[in-house]
């Protein structure tokens, strides 16, 4: 299997990228393929659809989540919901989650934090 995951924190201490190393590490051990993507090292703007989806990054990550089995989202948890560049990018990126299978991990300041 190809998996992707995509760690979608912007922050230079990240939990949820701690977590998406762990979790490559575990698919690794079971003999399947593994992309990471992390979004810091992306320049991907919050922009409307019809723009964003020209940039080149956002083409490489339509490719790849296309080819992929499966894509598992490393996601911080903001005021009860996944951040804004997670969102961000399931909508630039839209057609290529279609019959797609999809993991979450997701990493919140709290026990109240998931709802």
């Amino acid at each position: 299997m190809n998996i992707a995951v995509i760690s979608c924190s912007l922050h230079p201490l990240s939990r949820s990228y701690v977590m998406a190393r762990h979790i490559i590490g575990e698919i690794e051990s079971l003999g399947s393929t593994v992309q990471l993507h992390d979004l810091r090292h992306y320049n991907i703007e919050l922009r409307d659809v019809n723009s964003g989806r020209k940039n080149n990054q956002i083409q490489e990550l339509v490719r790849d989540i296309q080819t992929a089995s499966a894509v598992i989202l490393a996601v911080p948890i903001y005021n009860f919901y996944a951040n804004a560049a997670a969102k961000n990018l399931i909508e630039l990126t839209g057609g290529a989650w279609n019959e797609k299978v999809v993991g979450f991990i997701c990493a919140a300041g709290g026990r109240s934090s998931y709802m």
